[in-house]
């Protein structure tokens, strides 16, 4: 699970799946119908930022990582 194109990507029945995926469709389906993301882009960037935090924390033994970045 460590890697990110086996966490992000997987393959399930022999096709990519995942939320990437789903996020990515999800996003070219609103671009496409011209219809607003469920996501904006600020909550969209804070989601990124607590995923990376929540990395760097496990990458430094647990330690705590102080928002935002």
């Amino acid at each position: 699970w460590m890697l990110p194109d086996t966490r992000h990507w997987p393959l399930v029945n022999d096709q990519l799946g995942g939320c990437a995926r789903l996020e990515m469709e999800h996003f070219f389906a609103c671009v496409a119908l011209n219809r607003k993301p469920m996501i904006d882009g600020r909550d969209g960037r804070r989601s990124l930022e607590v995923a990376i935090a929540a990395e760097r924390s496990l990458e430094i033994g647990g330690q705590t990582i102080s928002l935002p970045l």
